[in-house]
């Protein structure tokens, strides 16, 4: 029981790294942000960071700030808006210079 158990709890402490929609066939750049790690992927203007850092319960503010500053770093664009975000996965839309439609 103890063995199933502890099991259980390593699996869903995992961190997955799989793109959502658009992202599901692009490759994700790993991306370490202070102690958080992101798989950062980018089709075209947009870009999203799936965090791969197992945490308990984080909330959006305690993330959010990092995932951010992980998009910023792999696409090398400085503007960056925030599309959609929960504690797990933030999707971007890019304005920089190098960005396609």
């Amino acid at each position: 029981m103890r063995l199933l158990f502890a099991l259980l709890i390593v699996l869903s402490s995992a961190g997955c790294n799989f793109g959502v929609g658009p992202f599901m066939d692009v490759p994700a750049e790993k991306v370490r942000v202070g102690l958080l790690e992101f798989g950062v992927r980018r089709e075209g203007r947009y870009a999203e960071a799936v965090r791969l850092t197992p945490m308990f319960v984080p909330a959006l503010s305690e993330v959010a700030p990092y995932a951010l500053a992980a998009i910023k770093y792999a696409t090398n664009c400085k503007k960056v808006y925030v599309i959609r975000a929960d504690s797990t996965v933030t999707m971007a839309r890019l304005d920089c210079p190098n960005s396609s439609s």
